[in-house]
């Protein structure tokens, strides 16, 4: 769609993009095309779309044989989408927040995995990656429309470690796909964007990952670890710092070790310590 066209197209249903809600809707056919195919969308798969506005995306998604269930919570979009697309869409009215991912499977009709296929509002990037990466029933992927610092987070290497990247790396592989200009979007963002996909572990490796490990504790190590990430680990943990050596010289780690060098497999180790 040229912006033109989605400009006359938001003018009809008497639409203005709202800021707060993160409302930039994305025009770059080639961006568009790169989401569909680096999510591997087949015919028949069920897809789950957040916050599709207008239907850009939406509209690759159906043409590529997906079932889309899209969650919307702006009622004029939800107008707007219900007109354009009718019984092609699985339209849920909300946020997506509100919804259980039981509830999710239970509307989209999926028997099976489904895929997470989005241009999501970046204020709330954090809460969908926690949702769906740490809950279940968990999608098989996610590929999202996230902020070009976020998908330089989300992949980020031992030495430039993050929280969000330990959760994401935990549960996933990260790839990040393409930058995405902020001149691509409608209105344009203050910042540029990257598409990232995020290929879920399957639940044996999960299981694997986290044998003998409390899932609360390691990531609970983690948090406390990446208050004060510069830091050295043995100053963070919430423990005398005496313990904190032995449990540090227990998993392995070097005693001057500080947690954005830490990879998933040493929070792992240590939370097994």
């Amino acid at each position: 769609m040229k912006p033109g066209d989605l400009q006359l197209l938001l003018k009809q249903y008497d639409i203005d993009p709202v800021h707060a809600r993160g409302q930039n809707f994305l025009l770059d056919d080639h961006a568009l095309d790169r989401m569909v195919e680096a999510a591997g969308v087949t015919a028949g798969e069920s897809v789950l779309e957040i916050g599709p506005g207008p239907g850009v995306l939406t509209e690759k998604l159906l043409a590529a044989g997906a079932r889309v269930t899209a969650v919307e919570i702006d009622g004029r979009l939800q107008r707007l989408l219900a007109e354009r697309f009718a019984e092609r869409l699985n339209l849920l009215r909300g946020d997506i927040l509100e919804f259980s991912n039981t509830d999710l499977i239970k509307a989209m009709g999926a028997s099976a995995g489904y895929k997470v296929v989005a241009n999501i509002p970046y204020a709330i990037t954090s809460k969908i990656l926690i949702k769906f990466l740490d809950g279940a029933p968990k999608p098989t992927s996610l590929t999202l429309m996230v902020q070009l610092e976020v998908a330089d987070r989300l992949t980020a290497k031992p030495g430039d470690m993050s929280q969000l990247a330990v959760l994401a790396q935990t549960y996933a592989e990260v790839t990040k796909v393409v930058k995405v200009p902020r001149g691509s979007f409608l209105p344009p963002p203050k910042v540029d964007s990257a598409i990232v996909h995020l290929k879920l572990r399957d639940e044996a490796a999960i299981t694997a990952f986290f044998a003998g490990v409390d899932k609360k504790r390691y990531f609970n190590l983690v948090a406390a670890g990446f208050l004060q990430k510069r830091k050295k680990l043995r100053n963070t943990l919430p423990m005398p710092a005496i313990e904190a050596d032995r449990l540090i010289a227990a998993a392995g780690l070097s005693a001057n070790c500080r947690p954005e060098e830490l990879n998933i497999d040493d929070w792992q180790r240590l939370a097994a310590a």
